[in-house]
């Protein structure tokens, strides 16, 4: 005789860190309140959720009365909450420390508010490493959830896709259920039939369980789903069959479960993510090749197991800006570990680091993720505020320090202030953040433009980049280029010297001063070569960043060429209320206007940041042709392709006729005024 199927019923929820209210607010009313409405109803209907912290956190402040509502389920044992990461990290990406913290922090919010400690965990994107067992164990979690997907990797299939399995990590063991491709079907079938084909799949298995958790969003907000689940009553129908049936299906929670049915297999699962995002995390042409080599297979489910894609850390390198979060990310978590003696303030620097770990800005995916300036500016942000907590007061003293920032093997050199910070890379030479203290904004937080497999013609003629849109960076050309040409990033330099690593020639510790040297000797056509020599000095005091130029030219004849530094600036959006841009003529400004531009024969300029209330200003000792444009990337977002601005470029051009033996200089200055 069949027995009842076992059904695990639920949903994860979360909201990006730094998401507008009104978006907040949308999937409250489309989707979280709903389907707790809609299971209030039907008080035999078991269910475990999901909620980061800052989304209880957001729950509490504006709507009491669901967390009140939460409360009355939970006493009737009718919801079991899920621990995992308080600001929703992706776990292997971030410090072991920080792991357990979050982990410890949602888990004191949630038995402080609800008086249950959760026993288990979800996994954010569910990308997972095999030490994250001994992770979870030491957080006093007992099981957690991963894909199908991951248990047809980790070598399982047929019936054991449907039973939990014990894995473990250096004697630390936990337990993983397997979240079944089912859920995807709730939008293509009628309840009913569902509800018989998961009957008809896991009736006869003995001790199956049927793991059915979902993104909260996919139940309400995303396409047409609130009509689907609720204003046709596809929820409605579903709980009510399974309350009519109950000799067919019970529900049940994931500890009522391992109560009667300890797992009888162990397992190692890989490092791995959901399948989706593992596509996302290759290269256009590795996602090609991927996507060929699937297509010849006539088996695509079981080559699940052996052909899987990329794996989520691939992102950190797949996209520069996304390796320079990431490493601020590590850079701070290392200065809040060095506060001692001082509880409270580490405390406070500690969450705000836990804001900047949220995975939203760190990768791409359908959401947008990193191509959202909003988001990375947000994360930026909450690291900026932690960095700045953990500089005690009557202590801190502004200086330069040499550190591998972006684990590249080569040493940075960061300026830290009381209105600054300033890093610099030796490769270009450039200034790749630039922080504004009292606002905690990086105005170089600009995303670098790549191609993707899902380009059209529009996008591509946006234009990528061949180097980081950061700020001085040296071109050298043949000719003075149009804002056109800047924004699609076709320079044509006669060499590509932002990708070039800079010598040291000097650094001046004490005078917070470093020397750089470059070498050009190439050919320029048929007829002429150039063989010039670029000093570079960086300079730093309180909010500006002094950087001296001067071009030696070494060879045997006159040289001619355009040296033209450039320089971006990252505001909140491209709109005239964020910012605008203005020359100085006669002590006097003049606005240029927030589309591209070209102006001869001026020597500064200034961008207002309405957004911050910020005066950024670029002066230069030789005047100069100034060529602007505004950066736009087109990324997906929920099958949209969407333009999002990044930043601001101007380049300085510098129309140059060196006598051989003879060197020019001009000195260029960014001064940021609150």
């Amino acid at each position: 005789m069949s027995k009842p199927v076992r059904i695990i019923l639920g949903t994860h929820n979360s909201q990006p860190v730094g998401s507008f209210e009104y978006q907040l607010e949308s999937a409250y009313q489309q989707a979280f309140k709903p389907y707790l409405s809609e299971l209030y109803g039907f008080p035999d209907i078991p269910v475990v959720l999901h909620y980061t912290g800052n989304l209880l956190e957001w729950f509490e402040k504006q709507h009491p009365e669901l967390v009140i509502l939460m409360n009355e389920m939970i006493n009737r044992k009718q919801i079991e909450l899920l621990g995992g990461g308080y600001y929703n990290p992706i776990f292997p990406v971030i410090p072991v420390s920080d792991r357990i913290g979050q982990i410890e922090a949602l888990t004191t919010f949630i038995r402080k508010h609800f008086g249950k400690r959760p026993r288990g965990s979800w996994i954010t994107k569910g990308v997972w490493e095999p030490s994250l067992a001994l992770t979870l164990r030491n957080s006093g979690i007992e099981y957690t959830f991963l894909d199908e997907f991951h248990f047809r990797r980790a070598g399982l299939s047929g019936e054991d896709l449907l039973r939990p399995v014990i894995t473990e990590d250096q004697g630390k063991c936990v337990i993983v259920f397997p979240v079944s491709s089912f859920r995807n079907k709730m939008t293509e079938m009628d309840p009913e039939a569902f509800l018989e084909q998961l009957y008809l799949t896991a009736s006869h298995i003995p001790d199956a369980v049927i793991t059915l958790i979902r993104d909260g969003e996919h139940f309400g907000k995303n396409d047409d789903s609130y009509e689907y689940f609720y204003t046709k009553k596809w929820f409605e129908r579903f709980f009510t069959r399974i309350s009519e049936q109950p000799e067919r299906f019970q529900i049940i929670h994931p500890g009522r479960y391992l109560r009667r049915h300890y797992p009888a297999k162990k397992c190692y699962f890989p490092c791995t993510s959901n399948e989706e995002l593992m596509h996302w995390a290759l290269d256009p042409p590795r996602k090609k090749e991927f996507l060929e080599v699937r297509r010849e297979i006539s088996n695509p489910e079981k080559a699940q197991a052996y052909i899987t894609g990329g794996f989520f850390k691939q992102f950190i390198t797949k996209y520069p800006d996304s390796n320079f979060l990431y490493s601020k990310m590590v850079y701070t978590n290392i200065l809040v570990n060095q506060i001692r003696g001082d509880k409270s303030r580490k405390k406070s620097a500690r969450e705000e680091l836990w804001k900047g770990q949220a995975h939203n800005a760190y990768w791409h995916g359908k959401q947008g993720g990193i191509y959202h300036n909003r988001l990375r500016k947000e994360t930026y942000r909450a690291l900026i505020e932690s960095e700045k907590i953990t500089r005690e007061k009557g202590i801190f003293i502004p200086s330069v320090i040499t550190t591998d920032f972006d684990l590249d093997g080569i040493k940075e050199f960061l300026y830290q202030g009381h209105e600054i910070n300033a890093y610099i890379h030796l490769r270009g030479g450039m200034l790749f953040e630039l922080d504004y203290l009292p606002v905690s904004w990086n105005y170089l937080d600009s995303l670098t433009r790549r191609e993707e497999n899902y380009h059209d013609g529009v996008a591509r003629r946006e234009g990528y980049d061949d180097y980081p849109r950061k700020s001085f960076i040296d071109h050298f050309l043949k000719e003075p280029v149009d804002s056109d040409a800047l924004q699609k990033a076709q320079l044509h330099e006669i060499v590509p010297a932002a990708e070039s690593l800079y010598e040291i020639e000097n650094f001046k510790r004490e005078h917070k001063e470093i020397n750089l040297k470059y070498e050009l000797n190439e050919s320029v056509g048929n007829e002429t070569s150039v063989h010039l020599t670029l000093y570079k000095t960086y300079i730093f005091n309180r909010s500006s960043v002094h950087v001296y130029y001067r071009l030696t030219n070494e060879g045997a004849e006159h040289g001619h060429i355009v040296f033209a530094p450039e320089i971006n600036l990252s505001a909140a959006s491209a709109a005239p209320e964020s910012h605008r841009i203005f020359e100085m003529v006669d002590r006097k400004k003049r606005e240029l206007g927030n589309d591209t531009f070209e102006k001869d024969g001026i020597s500064e300029f200034s961008l207002h940041d309405f957004t911050n209330d910020v005066i950024i200003s670029v002066h230069s000792s030789k005047e100069f042709l100034l060529t602007g444009a505004p950066i736009f990337s087109v990324s997906r977002s929920m099958d949209e392709l969407e333009r999002i601005y990044q930043a601001t470029s101007f380049l300085l051009q510098f129309p140059l006729e060196i006598e051989a033996g003879d060197s020019w200089e001009t000195r260029i200055s960014i001064r940021l005024d609150g």
